[in-house]
């Protein structure tokens, strides 16, 4: 026992620390059945119409066509059923005499297995059955088959997966991202492998390995300074900047090669959640660039489920591509998710290279941050044309402040003419009721005047709303007390305050402005930012179409109406949305909520049943209480 616990210690003694040894990462592909599919229609079925030769004699007298693979895949396997069709007969003086004419099915099983070239997949079929038409029986071409069985065999083992593009280009990205470490990056580079293969019923997975050589992780980075200096502070800014515009690129790339509106709908949470995200970060004064590492793998873990879905909708070359910037955005957030340091770089050249796994021919465009509204980008996320505004022409809010007669328009003179064509509300009445609100900075003693006024604006840009975007009937009742309630909630119906004796947009720490508290960082490309400052009917438009788009895309989508409380939730999910962004749908009827979000929720909803019950002007409750 003594000499036991003596060599214990010993090779304890002898160990290299922990922190010193090396670590093995592993990174899986999955690939779905759609994506298998057009495999075999690339590499095996490459006729026309997705078809296959697979035999005949010389002569077009005897042969076997395949069509139409559809792969099912199980524990260990992928089995392939094609349409077929077979003809036997005898040529005689340079005519075919049809024997048999046969309609069926073959199916092929085939196993994953590492090919003999380092990165790729092979699969050896084990075995495969002919059917007659009714996919049960193997009709009188039974006999047939011993004779072509090879020859299918032998043509369903060209089914391959070359996984040295994607390996090639993790090659030349991890440089770029790991610039401060070239001994280990190199270590790193040569020991990617591809190391195994295996199915289940639902995908078929290609596991990735990586070693991280020791000391790869706490590397020393430099101290930050506790404040940031203009300088630091300017890179800083450039630097989070190109990261908005690196996702916003490419969620507008992936949103235009979806096929559903759900995963549509599911890429804008994440983009609206990584804004989300970001809003703190701007607000220190001392954010580093680990800040935008650790929103990397935020947003990664939110991603990540949506293109899997992404890619098994995708022609095969474009799913690759999205798979190479899976495999290598998996990769970096599985090490950043590491304790300590590694450092990692997301500059202009690594954004760029990661961006460019997922499309190849991205242009320039991609690192450029903008606060103009994005017309493809209101299109492809279901929004429409931009919103119309009235014109910037308008006379400074500040002048107009406190003036009850400069509020009371008398006359428009040459202003609609201005107004833009396609502008819903259009009416000289909407503009009077704009043109009023603008710049006021009301008080207690001229709510009787303002409130009614607010009410008349929410309730015209309601129906305008309504008229730009379809709501289905039964929830049209929802939409007007919500919009009303959330403006409430969230400004008490003002889209101006008096500051230091000056009226300026009512503004959050966080950057959301106006009456219905729009944020100008999460809404950037959606919305003009001086409107949503400056133009109280816009806000309101922008706000309602926010709503509209929380209540469809997630509250009704998500059948929040079909747990307990029934129609009520979509009120308190749409809101809970509005108030905290996508993640936050069920908050309302979870139990590990903070107790603040609780008195939030609290809060609006009994806004909301004041205004459903009839009385909205009971906002007044703002000023008084």
């Amino acid at each position: 026992m003594i000499r036991l616990i003596s060599l214990l210690l010993l090779s304890w003694c002898l160990s290299p620390p922990l922190a010193a040894q090396s670590r093995s990462l592993e990174f899986p592909l999955n690939l779905r059945p759609a994506f298998i599919e057009q495999l075999l229609a690339r590499q095996v079925f490459a006729g026309a119409d997705t078809s296959l030769r697979v035999w005949e004699d010389g002569q077009a007298c005897n042969y076997l066509d395949l069509a139409e693979p559809e792969p099912r895949l199980a524990d260990g396997h992928i089995t392939t059923r094609a349409r077929a069709s077979a003809q036997v007969g005898t040529a005689i003086a340079g005519r075919c005499l049809s024997v048999v004419n046969w309609q069926g099915y073959v199916e092929v099983d085939q196993q994953p297995a590492l090919g003999i070239e380092p990165g790729t997949v092979q699969f050896r079929v084990t075995d495969s059955r002919v059917f007659a038409a009714d996919g049960e029986t193997a009709g009188v071409v039974g006999t047939v088959w011993k004779w072509v069985k090879k020859h299918v065999q032998t043509r369903f083992e060209r089914l391959q997966v070359d996984l040295n593009p994607l390996l090639g280009e993790l090659r030349q990205l991890l440089p770029q991202v790991y610039p401060q470490q070239p001994a280990p990056i190199q270590r790193i580079l040569e020991g990617i492998s591809l190391q195994s293969a295996t199915v289940d019923a639902e995908r078929l997975t290609l596991t990735l390995q990586m070693d991280l050589p020791p000391g790869f992780v706490d590397v020393p980075m430099p101290a930050d300074e506790p404040v940031l200096t203009p300088a630091e502070l300017e890179r800083w800014q450039q630097s989070w900047r190109q990261w908005d515009a690196f996702l916003t690129h490419f969620i507008r790339q992936a949103g235009q090669t979806a096929v559903s509106a759900q995963t549509r709908a599911e890429l804008l949470a994440v983009l609206i959640e990584a804004r989300r995200d970001l809003l703190p970060v701007l607000t220190r004064p001392n954010a580093d660039t680990r800040s935008l590492t650790d929103l990397f793998v935020k947003t990664w873990q939110r991603l990540e489920p949506v293109l899997q879905d992404l890619s098994a909708q995708l022609p095969a070359e474009s799913a690759m591509h999205y798979l190479t910037f899976m495999a290598a955005a998996d990769m970096l957030a599985t090490i950043e998710s590491i304790e300590g340091q590694t450092g990692l770089t997301l500059n202009a050249d690594a954004l760029r290279r990661l961006a460019r796994l997922a499309n190849p021919d991205v242009g320039a465009e991609l690192l450029q941050y903008s606060t103009d509204v994005d017309p493809q980008l209101r299109t492809i996320f279901g929004f429409g044309p931009p919103l119309p505004r009235l014109p910037s022409a308008l006379p400074p809010p500040e002048s107009r402040a406190d003036d009850p007669e400069a509020r009371a328009v008398s006359g428009l003179g040459g202003y609609m003419l201005a107004v833009r064509p396609m502008l819903v509300l259009q009416d000289s009445h909407y503009v009077e009721l704009v043109e009023r609100l603008n710049g006021w900075a009301p008080t207690l003693q001229v709510l009787d005047e303002y409130l009614p006024l607010v009410q008349e604006l929410l309730d015209r840009v309601v129906g305008a709303t309504l008229n730009r975007h379809e709501l289905a009937q039964r929830y049209k009742t929802l939409f007007r007390p919500l919009v009303l309630a959330i403006a409430w909630q969230e400004s008490c119906w003002r889209q101006y305050v008096k500051q230091a004796g000056e009226v300026r947009p009512i503004r959050s720490n966080a950057g959301a402005v106006g009456i219905m508290q729009v944020n100008q960082h999460v809404w950037r490309g959606f919305y003009e930012l001086d409107a949503l400052q400056h133009d109280v009917g816009y806000n309101a438009m922008a706000g309602a179409e926010i709503v509209h788009h929380y209540l469809v895309d997630y509250a009704i989508a998500h059948k929040e109406h079909e747990h307990e409380g029934g129609m009520d939730n979509l009120v308190r999910a749409t809101y809970a949305i509005y108030n905290g962004g996508p993640s936050h749908r069920d908050r309302y009827r979870r139990d590990n909520v903070r107790a603040s979000l609780k008195r939030i929720d609290q809060s609006f909803w009994h806004k909301y049943q004041k205004v459903r019950e009839g009385d909205p002007l009971v906002v007044a409750e703002c000023y008084t209480g």
